[in-house]
């Protein structure tokens, strides 16, 4: 309660002496941001007390001497109280004064700018402002540990909960649970209590509580059990998996809770007894962030090795089928919900969870992860990143203007007409040698590219014995001087003498002219490419003859028994008719959505 106390104003005149001395130009103004600056160094001086009274949620505000008779002051208060108030009555909101913002709204530039002009001196000028600022800080500081403690004291007297941080707004969940709409009322104390208990039990989803009907039905101290379950979108059977999940007091102040979890679940249909239970919702292996969408959460790491694996078969096998089945329904990719679904496979939003989004995301667990654990598909992301030059290699060629590169030479035959060398001059029979001879001859795709090195595959009739790198610089005259790389056999071994006779046969056809070297072609395109952006790139989408070639790569990658061709592989996973699905609609919720719902699940 405030006392009628005519000491504050001496306060108040010490306070503008205390400016006038500073700067004794101000002694012949009369302006608010003097008095406004005077009462606030007046008010850093006073005793503040915040007071708590029964049943109350806003404290009251106490200050000796008591400033009763100063309007500024008085209006000091009031922004205090609002201050105070809007904290406590709406949830995620600040305490927050800014007590800058108000003295210089009341027009404290001009009054520097008049003292500037009366001759004041900068130093003396700053020295007040400095006094100012001083007095600010004092006065917030206080404020904010009062209502620190204020914020404290009602929690634990309404909610029984402690809290050693530093506390100056009210969360969502805690804001509810302090019922802050039923101050006053009797039947408060109840609400309180049924509140606590709904969120002993289920603070795992404690988000779910703040709708309507969730309220009411805590509120009146109805079943719980059913209401929530149906509200979530889960069965009693899983609800119960959630029992205690959160300590109640964690759930107050938990920025987020667990229904992105629970969504994640229902959306993949991942069986009971694989939900997370008890302590094991805290380690939020479901809750993954930047993870793709299509794979189950518990099967990815954040690893870049896995990111980019997962990338490149959305860019290989999945964006051109994708493509091809928008084609097959005679959709258009003019349409932009429609494209951007067939290049980035994002969910819009209001199709979430729906049957055909649940159907699509089950079909590509059948097709990629298949019946293997976690552990596994990891294996299997290892060993496929080996071939990850390759599938890029493979992937550049299949956009580029001009794909491949001039051949050193044409086949040679080896004077026993059993073995010949033949130049590799695209990224699919780069591939196709790798695939061969199980090395990754595709991660040189870029050195041919540029017409730095040349691949050639040693066979004896039509199998794969060998495969020859051949380093190609200039020399002045426009030709070229070409050296041997590296000569490997399977699985990069070394080749068996019988071999390396060969080569030395081819090589010295090479060097003597007897078999020719194609030196104009192989100058030109160097300098073509040298000049060329990005290697005559166009961006083209990728086509399922892409998708076929690209195929070999990722067997190592699917299931063990996935099917023998990439066709077969999209119809028996369910892939085909998924998509089909969800594009047919896409398709039909276009017809009847405003465009701005259209929103997508991120990636």
């Amino acid at each position: 309660m405030r006392r009628n106390n005519p000491s504050f104003e001496r306060y108040l005149a010490r306070a503008a002496t205390t400016l006038h001395r500073m700067v004794p130009q101000t002694a012949q103004l009369r302006s608010d941001p003097l008095d406004l600056a005077a009462t606030l160094i007046a008010l850093s001086r006073c005793e503040i007390r915040f007071t708590r009274h029964d049943g109350a949620l806003a404290p009251t505000i106490s200050i000796h001497p008591d400033p009763a008779h100063s309007p500024k002051a008085m209006m000091l208060i009031d922004q205090f109280s609002t201050a105070i108030l809007e904290t406590i009555y709406n949830p995620n909101t600040h305490f927050s004064i800014c007590l800058e913002q108000t003295v210089n709204d009341s027009g404290y530039l001009d009054l520097v700018t008049n003292l500037v002009l009366s001759g004041a001196d900068h130093r003396r000028i700053t020295d007040m402002t400095q006094t100012i600022g001083t007095a600010i800080l004092q006065l917030r500081e206080r404020l904010v540990e009062l209502m620190q403690a204020h914020l404290r004291a009602i929690l634990f007297r309404d909610l029984g909960y402690r809290t050693g941080n530093k506390i100056l707004s009210l969360g969502r969940i805690i804001h509810w649970a302090l019922t802050t709409d039923l101050e006053g009322a009797p039947g408060r104390k109840t609400v309180l209590r049924n509140r606590g208990q709904a969120l002993t039990v289920y603070g795992a989803i404690a988000t779910s509580m703040l709708k309507p009907e969730i309220t009411a039905t805590i509120d009146a101290g109805r079943p719980l059990k059913p209401v929530l379950a149906a509200a979530v979108g889960i069965s009693e059977a899983q609800l119960r998996r959630l029992h205690r999940a959160t300590p109640k007091d964690a759930a107050y102040n938990a920025l987020y809770d667990h229904m992105p979890a629970v969504r994640m679940l229902v959306r993949h249909d991942i069986p009971l007894e694989q939900w997370p239970d008890g302590s094991e919702w805290g380690h939020r292996l479901w809750e993954q962030k930047n993870c793709d969408p299509l794979i189950r959460p518990d099967y990815l790491d954040s690893s870049i090795e896995t990111r980019d694996t997962l990338q490149a078969l959305r860019e290989d096998l999945l964006y051109p089928l994708a493509g091809a089945r928008l084609e097959a329904l005679g959709l258009s990719r003019r349409i932009h919900a429609l494209d951007n679904f067939v290049t980035t496979l994002g969910v819009p939003l209001r199709l979430c969870d729906t049957t055909a989004h649940r159907q699509f995301l089950r079909s590509m667990h059948s097709a990629i992860i298949g019946p293997r654990g976690p552990q596994s598909f990891q294996r299997a992301i290892a060993k496929w990143h080996r071939r990850a030059a390759s599938a890029a290699a493979l992937r550049h060629e299949n956009t580029a203007d001009r794909p491949g590169w001039p051949a050193l030479c044409l086949s040679w035959q080896s004077p026993c007409g059993l073995h010949s060398f033949i130049p590799l001059t695209s990224a699919q029979a780069l591939v196709e040698e790798g695939n061969a001879l199980n090395h990754c001859v595709g991660g040189y795709y870029s050195q041919c590219r540029r017409g730095d090195t040349q691949i050639l595959s040693l066979r004896s009739g039509s199998n794969h014995v060998a495969t020859l790198e051949l380093l190609i610089t200039d020399l002045p005259g426009n030709s070229l001087n070409i050296n041997v790389g590296q000569f490997k056999a399977r699985g990069n071994a070394r080749p068996d003498p019988q071999a390396f006779a060969v080569l030395r046969d081819f090589l010295a056809d090479l060097r003597d002219g007897l078999h020719p070297v194609a030196t104009k072609e192989l100058a030109a395109h160097r300098d073509a490419i040298a000049d060329a952006d990005q290697y005559y790139l166009r961006r083209n989408r990728l086509t399922l003859d892409h998708a076929r070639g690209a195929w070999p790569l990722y067997r190592v990658l699917l299931p063990r028994g996935a099917p023998e061709t990439y066709d077969e592989w999209c119809e028996h996973s369910g892939l085909t008719s998924a998509l089909d699905d969800i594009l047919s609609a896409l398709a039909r919720s276009l017809c009847t959505s405003d465009q701005r719902e259209l929103y997508y699940e991120p990636f």
